[in-house]
């Protein structure tokens, strides 16, 4: 894992994409703060995170849409497979090093305190929890990317099926608010999500059964609870898109002065799931 993790840095800065990407966070994050607290007068350096977390959707394509896809190209992978090198430790060696570069931009932000100190008081703890709440956001939205990356060898499509998805994310708020409550539009959806669900099990794990199963929790339960007591699933897709969403739990994290255990836990899951998609992945490509 470590040779893997040493090996995707120098990629990182043998190439542009790292310095691109840090000095495109700094550029773009420099600007907000300075509007925010320098021009505006707040000496809250999170009160600009809000804004902050925008850079994602240019930052994360950028480093990721090579992360994968490019060792799948150039048949890198192929020679992996050959080395005594577990999948799991290839997958956590890419993600440690996509971490590192999203944590060195971000410490640097936070060095920013230093100066708002010299136009006031500075809450450190306030600034501490928002700069955590932007480090574990981009480490949620790292994970989403790499998973895009493993599934395709063209870069270019991972960049931009990656920027889709930030996008989406992004304004997930918005998009909440167009979501019908209406019951049957729960019923409709779950139906899908289980199509798609059951599509990708099948994908990833070959198993036939487990696809249907998968369908069928999804469409029989849906149906299940729509017969029992269609009120359960009324405003269902607005509450569960918002506790879902990634910008909203940004919000509520960077803009508390305290540690918000919910929503560490919250961005610490969605990572996890979606590394272990990757590896999911990268394993069903190793086996062939």
């Amino acid at each position: 894992m470590i040779s893997v993790y040493k090996r995707e840095l120098r990629s990182f800065f043998s190439t542009l994409s790292g310095f691109v990407a840090i000095a495109f966070f700094l550029l773009f994050a420099g600007i907000f703060i300075t509007v925010m607290n320098l021009f505006v007068g707040s000496s809250s350096i999170e009160s600009s995170y809000s804004t902050t977390v925008l850079v994602y959707l240019i930052a994360i394509p950028i480093l990721t849409m090579k992360i994968i896809s490019e060792d799948k190209k150039t048949r890198t992978d192929l020679l992996l497979r050959t080395l005594p090198l577990k999948t799991i430790d290839y997958v956590l060696g890419k993600y440690l090093a996509l971490i590192t570069m999203i944590f060195i931009p971000t410490a640097i932000i936070f060095s920013y305190t230093l100066i708002l100190s010299f136009y006031g008081s500075v809450n450190i703890a306030a600034a501490i929890s928002g700069t955590l709440a932007l480090f574990l956001c981009g480490c949620a939205l790292g994970a989403l990317g790499m998973f895009i990356s493993s599934l395709t060898d063209n870069t270019v499509i991972s960049a931009v099926f990656c920027f889709g998805a930030m996008l989406l994310i992004y304004f997930m708020p918005t998009v909440i608010l167009l979501l019908p409550k209406n019951p049957i539009s729960a019923v409709i959806f779950f139906i899908i999500l289980g199509i798609l669900c059951a599509y990708a099990v099948y994908r990833l794990c070959k198993s036939i059964e487990g696809a249907l199963i998968t369908l069928f929790v999804f469409a029989l339960g849906s149906l299940a609870v729509y017969a029992i007591d269609p009120s359960l699933l009324e405003g269902l897709l607005p509450r569960m898109f918002s506790a879902l969403s990634v910008t909203e739990r940004f919000e509520i994290f960077a803009s508390n002065a305290i540690l918000d255990l919910s929503a560490i836990l919250y961005f610490i899951t969605f990572a996890f799931i979606f590394v272990f998609l990757t590896h999911q992945s990268c394993e069903k490509a190793r086996l062939g």
